[in-house]
């Protein structure tokens, strides 16, 4: 089996979030900001919400939390967790529940060029 390392960036949090799935089971609310270099506009306070497979990002009053986008994008793909995001320095603060919120299948590229 081989491997093909790829890329993902989150460019529209908000739509990203809307139209990931999630686990059915899991009801999470998380709130964090959102860091992101690349476009300022983001960098603000969100309020993450899971409940019944379906996911909402919202502007939030205020968050201790701090994800870098970089980090949001490993929580996208299902690939990484809260302990390995504070490991790589993508993450200050604790997340009740993000961890259950992300997990499932291992992601995949069905075709590339």
């Amino acid at each position: 089996m081989t491997s093909q390392p790829w890329m993902l960036r989150v460019v529209d949090p908000v739509a990203a979030i809307a139209a990931r799935g999630f686990p059915e089971q899991v009801t999470a609310v998380a709130a964090f900001v959102l860091d992101d270099p690349q476009q300022p506009q983001v960098c603000r306070a969100w309020q993450l919400a899971v409940s019944g497979g379906r996911g909402a990002l919202t502007p939030a009053g205020s968050a201790a939390a701090r994800l870098h986008v970089r980090g949001l994008a490993l929580l996208f793909a299902g690939v990484a967790t809260g302990d390995d995001l504070r490991r790589a320095g993508l993450l200050d603060g604790d997340l009740p529940g993000l961890d259950a919120a992300f997990t499932g299948p291992t992601p995949a590229l069905i075709d590339y060029f």
